[in-house]
């Protein structure tokens, strides 16, 4: 166990005040989007209530002992041994006598290109292969160990260390659930964070605005899920699309309404609302001005 609960509440202050904790991490053909790096003491014989969670969740068991219910899968896990589950899975855990220590990340991962947007098919069969478990995996312990320490000692440069620890510890995680993924697309020098990587910011912000198309969407809210300030959010967006973040949703909602006209039967003020506009008429006036055509023009152009 860590040598006092105030190293807890020290390596999770530090990890917090990480800017650069939520930047996109290219791994393959992977975006991992870290939402959550802490660790915890559990006291003995604490039980949480079942739940789940939109994102991965990655839980290294430091000292300890506990059992966790997984769908319906029952692990008990040592010192050492990792749970791995993915979103929306139902699951909870006991502690066991002792007290346990428990370092966990919550990360969402999703994969380059549009059509391969939800399709995590081999990682989440991978996962259910292992039944969402690992019983010992040492590389993985002895980066997140490492976390811990930079964290505590604070040493020069020890936010750039973390930082890149994470990143490997994830890297890392993916390479043993897909031992066939090549092993040169994990180089020496690994992947950058986000940062001013335009693909990457261009594919999350496309990506969010496929997930929250039958909503309003503001810029704001776009910013704030990037981790970027606007302006400079729709500097890059508009150097990799040539277009601005405003355009992007527009195109993607009339793109969307043309397939419900086309494929569907469904009232045009239904498909409004389905592409996230509150007023049929903004509709209209948007689709007439990009195609030159009237919806229902549009349908029956397309019968």
């Amino acid at each position: 166990m860590l040598n006092a609960e105030s190293s807890f509440s020290q390596i999770n202050y530090f990890i917090k005040t990480l800017k650069e904790l939520r930047e996109t991490i290219s791994i393959t053909d992977f975006f991992a989007l870290p939402h959550i790096a802490h660790v915890n003491r559990l006291l003995a014989n604490d039980v949480c209530l079942i739940h789940e969670q939109r994102f991965f969740e990655i839980s290294l068991l430091l000292a300890g002992e506990m059992i966790y219910k997984i769908g319906d899968k029952e692990i008990l896990l040592h010192p050492g041994g990792i749970v791995i589950i993915p979103p929306k899975i139902k699951h909870y855990w006991r502690i066991l006598e002792k007290d346990s220590d428990v370092f966990s990340f919550m990360i969402n991962i999703s994969k380059y290109g549009e059509r391969s947007r939800c399709d995590l098919t081999l990682l989440n069969d991978s996962i259910k292969k292992h039944n969402y478990h690992i019983n010992s995996f040492s590389k993985f312990e002895q980066i997140i160990r490492q976390i811990i320490d930079e964290a505590i000692e604070q040493q020069t440069a020890c936010e750039e260390k973390v930082l890149y620890l994470i990143r490997i510890a994830i890297a890392e995680l993916i390479r043993v659930l897909l031992p066939k993924t090549p092993k040169n697309i994990f180089p020496r020098n690994f992947p950058p964070a986000r940062g001013e990587n335009k693909r990457d910011i261009a594919e999350i912000i496309n990506y969010y605005i496929q997930d929250n198309m039958n909503r309003p969407i503001s810029l704001l809210e776009i910013s704030n899920h990037v981790g970027l300030s606007l302006g400079h959010l729709n500097f890059l967006f508009n150097s990799e699309t040539k277009m601005t973040i405003n355009q992007a949703i527009i195109n993607r909602r009339l793109e969307c309404a043309c397939r419900y006209l086309k494929q569907t039967d469904r009232h045009i003020k239904d498909i409004a609302t389905l592409v996230g506009y509150k007023d049929v008429n903004y509709l209209y006036i948007q689709f007439k001005k990009k195609y030159g055509l009237t919806p229902s023009q549009y349908r029956r152009s397309n019968a």
